[in-house]
């Protein structure tokens, strides 16, 4: 935009005592934690210093990666003077996200994980939205990248936080914190916890307890690669994951007490509980898992299972060594 048109903009903008909306006129910041990733870190910079809205700035944390990723960043910055490159000792991709965060200087936030990728219009579209609607967090779809191709993981948008603080603990929609631009300002006291498994649904409650607005692009405009054979989730099963997510879930539940809203949210973070009880279960055995959140297993419809098998987990669960007996049968069987 030409100096001339700025200033006749803002001259009108006192005439009418309106605010004129211009697009680009706020900074955005795309944090990317960076980690042993050189084989897809090059397709995740291009996408990103190749968007529409070009006033970004690129904050890339080099994690203490031992591959070619921190030569790969350099070279970023060199071609490209918005491409911000911050060399330090591996303390965890969490802990950088924190420490991108400290350092940003954008109105918006955005995050982007290094193996991943955005189309060129993401941060476009998700400003536009979060201005034109007043919100403090814009949502889109994400593209799953697999083997077998692509698919869109559409999530169930709601504009209630608190209905999307209950779908997120029934997995209606993703934690992912990768699919949203958000306003810096509802950021500044979000806790960052050291572990890194479901950190996103962790980050994404904070959000949501303070009845952040929302708006919403139903289009797939992240990319999210799931061919990273190196990539923590890759590496684990579903139920290891869940148990390493133990003091991330632990998170969500003090988050609520904190706020005062668990009896609201009781059976919505059951399920979610429910997720993590059912890991332990067959990973430990019942007795352990019947010792964690023991609230949880009352709430039938939380098991998250198809009947007749919720009611034989609840027996389980809930009619002491009889039910167990019967759980046990029906897992052996299986």
């Amino acid at each position: 935009m030409s100096a001339y048109l700025s200033s006749a903009l803002k001259r009108l903008d006192k005439i009418f005592n309106t605010e004129i909306y211009v697009m680009g006129s706020k900074l955005v910041s795309i944090i990317i934690p960076v980690y042993n990733t050189e084989k897809y870190l090059a397709k995740c910079l291009d996408s990103v210093i190749a968007q529409t809205y070009t006033n970004i700035e690129v904050v890339l944390i080099d994690d203490g990666s031992t591959d070619g990723s921190p030569a790969i960043c350099d070279s970023y910055h060199n071609k490209d003077e918005r491409v911000i490159v911050y060399h330090r000792e591996n303390q965890g991709a969490s802990l950088a996200r924190k420490f991108g965060l400290s350092v940003a200087k954008g109105q918006f936030i955005q995050f982007v994980d290094s193996d991943d990728w955005i189309k060129p219009e993401m941060t476009e579209k998700l400003v536009r939205s979060a201005e034109e609607n007043n919100s403090d967090i814009a949502w889109c779809d994400v593209e799953m990248v697999e083997k077998e191709g692509t698919r869109d993981f559409k999530i169930k948008y709601n504009s209630s936080s608190t209905e999307m603080l209950r779908s997120l603990y029934w997995g209606r929609i993703s934690g992912w914190f990768v699919n949203k631009i958000i306003r810096a300002d509802l950021l500044a006291d979000i806790t960052f916890p050291a572990s890194w498994m479901m950190e996103d649904v962790f980050l994404t409650t904070q959000l949501l307890l303070k009845q952040a607005k929302n708006s919403y692009v139903p289009e797939s405009l992240y990319c999210y690669n799931r061919l990273n054979e190196n990539a923590v989730t890759s590496k684990a099963n579903g139920n290891e994951i869940l148990i390493k997510a133990m003091p991330n879930i632990e998170n969500c539940y003090q988050f609520l007490k904190k706020y005062n809203v668990f009896e609201r949210y009781e059976e919505d973070f059951s399920c979610l509980a429910m997720r993590l009880k059912i890991a332990i279960l067959k990973t430990k055995g019942i007795v352990e898992a019947k010792s964690v959140y023991g609230f949880a297993h009352k709430h039938l419809k939380s098991y998250g299972l198809q009947p007749p098998v919720a009611y034989i987990y609840w027996l389980g669960f809930n009619f002491g060594k009889f039910g167990e007996f019967l759980l046990n049968l029906y897992l052996k069987k299986k």
